[in-house]
């Protein structure tokens, strides 16, 4: 599966293999940080949505402010870590 940022806005998931949409969500823009279980986290401007993965549903969002960049170590459960507008890096840990 392949989740792609819509130009347009919102994001939409693809199937690798057949190139079949599996879902659209208008309300969801960013970049996909990381798969946590069945979970997506996006980073949008100044918001972290969590997304069904296999729905594309918007469970919730987050805000955000100053936060200027998300990175995981790994697309699968990765640790997260977020970058902030005056250059402070914190490990982001799950409830």
């Amino acid at each position: 599966t392949v989740c792609l940022a819509v130009r347009s806005g919102g994001l939409t998931s693809v199937d690798a293999d057949t190139g079949n949409t599996l879902w659209k969500n208008p309300k969801v823009s960013g970049h996909v940080v990381v798969q946590k279980g069945a979970t997506l986290l996006v980073h949008g401007k100044n918001t972290v949505s969590v997304i069904d993965a296999k729905r594309g549903d918007l469970i919730r969002t987050i805000p955000a402010p100053g936060i200027v960049r998300l990175e995981a170590d790994g697309l699968e459960n990765g640790a997260v870590y977020a970058v902030s507008d005056r250059n402070v890096v914190a490990r982001l840990v799950g409830k």
